[in-house]
């Protein structure tokens, strides 16, 4: 079920786990250790994962905040440089 943030948010696009690995710049299997770890929103629609835009990007976002050793800091600073 779509969030009100969602519903007011017509630009916001669903993305599959292909694109959200490929914006993450990381691969598929890392997006489904991320569902299954629930770090990451979702919808499940039969047997389709998708993802709003908006989602990943706040996942990114609260990445980035809490960047500490070891919790994601590294990640964060491969997006941002590219190496992944």
């Amino acid at each position: 079920m779509k969030s009100n943030a969602q519903e007011l948010n017509p630009d916001d696009e669903l993305m599959t786990v292909r694109e959200v690995a490929e914006y993450l710049k990381v691969t598929e299997w890392s997006v489904y250790q991320r569902v299954s770890r629930r770090q990451i929103p979702y919808l499940k629609m039969g047997r389709l994962l998708r993802f709003w835009q908006s989602s990943v990007e706040r996942h990114v976002r609260d990445l980035e905040s809490s960047s500490q050793p070891g919790r994601g800091a590294a990640l964060v600073e491969a997006i941002r440089h590219g190496a992944l």
